[in-house]
């Protein structure tokens, strides 16, 4: 059996959702929390250890960044990491939320063609969400708090979409947060308030009552959470581990079956 490194906060659920995934997937790995030490103290026990990668919390995807030399497009994009893969000896590392993001967007049917989306945030999430312009938005709006972020961050939506940048709790802020269709709010920003016609992705996990009273239609997080666990266990074991699967896992494991 190979560890498989947890570093970082996660939720204390997800070792034995872990467990059950490897088990019916007939992979010979363990799921093992560490302790939080300097990062290359870490990375050098795993190599020593033999472990088969790792997964890393929003916390520390940062921090660990630096200190791997195999980094993909995503990761580097953003100067984040969130999961480790030794199949290549040695380790490779990646960062899962931009292609959890599209596939999310992918199995809701979302129809992003000709819709106009806003992105509320200045945090790391906010330049990843930012790639979703791709798929076909007539403009992309970033809001952050100061227009210098918001600047800086649409440097990312490619030439030929229409973007334009805000300061949140600006005095154009509101009006223009009521006319988009999609919202992406990725930090705390302080009071919004939303209109029955909003889709709102809430990655910040703060505005889910706001938008409910408000009456817009919130996007369920925990299809992301599987969705990118997903995408982790893949990059990390190199097999597809379905989606289902995953989501069977969790369930199994809160209601204590």
């Amino acid at each position: 059996m190979k560890p498989v490194a947890l570093i970082g906060p996660h939720q204390p659920e997800l070792p034995e959702v872990l467990r059950r995934v490897f088990e019916e997937s007939h992979l010979q790995l363990v799921p093992h929390t560490l302790p939080q030490t300097h990062p290359s103290s870490v990375l050098q026990s795993l190599s020593t250890l033999g472990y088969a990668g790792g997964l890393i919390s929003d916390d520390f995807s940062e921090s660990y960044f630096s200190y791997c030399a195999r980094v993909g497009v995503e990761a580097r994009r953003i100067g984040r990491i969130d999961t480790l893969s030794s199949l290549g000896g040695g380790f490779d590392a990646t960062h899962t939320l931009e292609d959890s993001l599209f596939q999310w967007m992918e199995n809701s049917g979302y129809r992003s063609a000709g819709a106009k989306v806003m992105v509320i945030g200045g945090n790391f999430k906010a330049k990843v969400a930012l790639q979703l312009a791709r798929l076909g938005f007539v403009s992309v709006m970033l809001a952050a708090q100061s227009m210098s972020v918001a600047e800086d961050l649409l440097k990312v939506v490619p030439v030929g979409i229409e973007k334009y940048p805000l300061v949140v709790g600006g005095y154009t802020f509101a009006s223009f947060m009521e006319q988009q269709d999609l919202l992406i709010i990725t930090e705390d920003v302080g009071k919004l308030r939303f209109q029955p016609y909003h889709q709102v992705m809430d990655l910040s996990d703060t505005y889910g009552q706001v938008i409910a009273q408000d009456g817009a239609h919130v996007w369920d997080n925990s299809q992301l959470e599987i969705l990118r666990l997903s995408h982790q266990l893949k990059f990390l074991t190199g097999r597809g581990i379905a989606p289902s699967l995953i989501q069977w896992a969790w369930q199994a494991v809160r209601e204590g079956a």
